[in-house]
């Protein structure tokens, strides 16, 4: 894909071929990491917003199940007053079962990190594979035309025919 723009900055800018080659990938890494650094900017933000809606949310549950006991609720024709009952069992109760959700969330919060560090390390091994081979596409190109492998002459005529359409 990128053997193109190589050859158009080799014939058109008259850089050498090494030269075009990093000047490509130089201009590529800049355009990732600047990508890269923007998503993960607007993701952090987001997780960050998340953090602070469930602590704030939280903080103020007891409080907002406080105010409901102090009004009668009312469900169509029925009114249920729950200024009678004692709601502290269910407060404690939610909140028992909302840790575990939180304990969730740092997990998930592990799992994309890790994810991102695998999609990193990824992206560098084949910009770097990508690079080389780009780099001695020459030297490939002239290698594989008089590469040899006996009895599979007509095998790999073939082959290097149908390869070299693309």
């Amino acid at each position: 894909l990128v053997l193109p723009i190589v050859n158009w900055l080799h014939r058109r800018a008259g850089l050498s071929w090494s030269l075009s080659t990093n000047v490509l990938f130089l201009a590529l890494i800049l355009q990732l990491i600047a990508g890269l650094a923007a998503a993960g900017l607007v993701g952090i933000q987001q997780l960050q917003g998340l953090f602070f809606t469930m602590q704030d949310f939280l903080v103020s549950l007891p409080a907002q199940i406080a105010d409901l006991s102090r009004q009668p609720l009312a469900l169509g024709p029925f009114v249920v007053d729950l200024t009678a009952r004692d709601l502290s069992p269910l407060v404690d109760q939610l909140l028992a079962s909302v840790q575990p959700l939180l304990g969730r969330v740092s997990e998930l919060l592990t799992f994309l990190a890790t994810g991102a560090i695998s999609l990193l390390a990824h992206l560098v091994l084949v910009l770097a594979v990508s690079y080389f081979l780009t780099l001695d596409y020459e030297r490939i190109r002239t290698g594989w035309s008089r590469l040899s492998v006996p009895g599979a002459e007509e095998d790999l005529r073939r082959l290097q025919q149908a390869l070299a359409r693309i």
